[in-house]
């Protein structure tokens, strides 16, 4: 993501539209390699974060600076950068306790001269010379970090990073957004994510279509997510989640996104904002690296750490009940419900859907959905797990968290889903 005041975005009759850097535009190409060999002739020749940033802060003078700098945040991002003192094995933090120790100890130094004098005894101390010693005081200040390295990057690559960063950096500013993805293994994966960032969504099924496939019926399902504005706490993170979730959206063949986005502070009007893969705008569709790369092999891929935990203690317990992962989705009317485990036990079946981050509103929300699929399919028995560590609302509403007739467990992440309570709930 970039900075939220490095969006370029123009508004017009209630829509926001990024303006996306262009591959087939010669002066944002033009940009973006002229950055990139900046970056190179920086690691070439040993310069400061300093210097490279002072550099590229003319190039403001003849492009957009807000393209400017979200084209310098990634490639900085993509830089490897070290203390010169690093090369002699010195920490500056120590070097400089060590004068402010000394000249406290002398008394102030108040003169050139007596300045001179503590900074060659330091020097002598660790073998150095003073000046050296002036050039290692502050090397681990940001700007004055070495770049050694630049990884590898195209200007068609950096231009894709950019314009899936601006995306990300948007959706940071929403309320809410949709998103679809064309094939039900493209949406196997997408559901995976949004359940394993703990996203909090509502899927909704269109049925319009009389084609009874199963494949068919996944592709007609939207999926809602709360964006980072619509919660009070937890909002920096929660924001960081969504925007890992665009690389998996963006990777299917055919997607399509369509979000409500805030532009001022005080949130009076929502702009909203819709792209798909129709658009041909140019995006890395490189993955995540804390997001599973799928290989279509047959393992288990747990959402999160939570849920791994569960699962392993569950089998130990050796209860004669079957453990599914991800069954099959329960679709009724236009509701659609993707449970996170199903327990089987002949022709008994029991799911479990593990919340991630939630509101009071969001969570009356999962339950309401939850008795009406009840109401339509009374063989639907759920257990509702929901951590109060993960709670979003500006204030605590856990003890006020009302089931009605939706089997509900509110725990501490730190302990782990009582297991005890399942096994119990199973029995009877």
């Amino acid at each position: 993501m970039l900075q939220s005041s490095l969006i370029r975005a123009r508004i017009r009759n209630g829509k926001i539209y990024p303006v996306f850097a262009d591959i087939n535009n010669i002066r944002d190409v033009e940009l973006a390699s002229t950055m990139i060999d900046r970056f190179k002739s920086a690691v070439k020749n040993r310069e400061t974060k300093g210097s490279i940033a002072s550099s590229v802060k003319e190039l403001e003078y003849y492009y957009d600076y807000r393209l400017v700098r979200g084209l310098y945040a990634l490639l900085e991002r993509l830089s490897v950068f070290k203390s010169k003192a690093d090369y002699y094995g010195i920490d500056p933090i120590l070097l400089r306790r060590k004068v402010f120790e000394e000249s406290s100890k002398r008394g102030f130094a108040l003169t050139e001269y007596e300045r001179e004098r503590i900074m060659s005894d330091i020097a002598k101390a660790f073998n150095i010379n003073s000046n050296m010693l002036e050039e290692l005081l502050m090397s681990d200040i940001d700007d004055n970090l070495i770049i050694i390295e630049l990884k590898p990057i195209s200007v068609d690559k950096l231009i894709a990073s950019y314009n899936l960063s601006l995306i990300q950096t948007l959706l940071f500013k929403c309320v809410t957004f949709e998103c679809k993805v064309s094939s039900g293994l493209e949406w196997k994966y997408l559901l995976r994510d949004v359940k394993r960032l703990g996203l909090m969504y509502m899927l909704e099924y269109d049925d319009n279509d009389n084609n009874s496939s199963s494949s068919k019926k996944i592709s007609n399902i939207t999926c809602i997510v709360d964006g980072p504005l619509s919660i009070f706490k937890m909002t920096e993170k929660y924001g960081t989640s969504i925007a890992r979730l665009i690389p998996t959206i963006v990777n299917a063949k055919e997607w399509y996104i369509r979000a409500w986005i805030v532009r001022d502070s005080n949130r009076a009007r929502s702009y909203e904002f819709i792209l798909s893969s129709t658009d041909n705008v140019m995006l890395d569709k490189s993955r995540d690296h804390s997001t599973n790369i799928y290989d279509g092999k047959s393992i288990t891929i747990y959402d999160s750490s939570t849920e791994e935990r569960f699962a392993n203690t569950f089998i130990n317990y050796d209860t004669g009940w079957r453990l599914v992962r991800e069954p099959e989705p329960i679709i009724v009317s236009n509701k659609a419900f993707i449970p996170d485990f199903a327990f089987e036990k002949g022709n008994i079946r029991v799911y479990l859907e593990i919340v991630g981050f939630w509101t009071k509103e969001y969570i009356e929300k999962k339950l309401q959905k939850i008795r009406e699929l009840k109401v339509e399919r009374s063989d639907v028995d759920i257990i509702v797990a929901i951590d109060k560590e993960l709670e979003c609302s500006k204030h605590s509403i856990v003890s006020s968290i009302a089931s009605n007739n939706v089997n509900v467990i509110v725990y501490e992440g730190k302990h782990g889903i009582p297991i005890t309570y399942i096994i119990n709930y199973l029995k009877s």
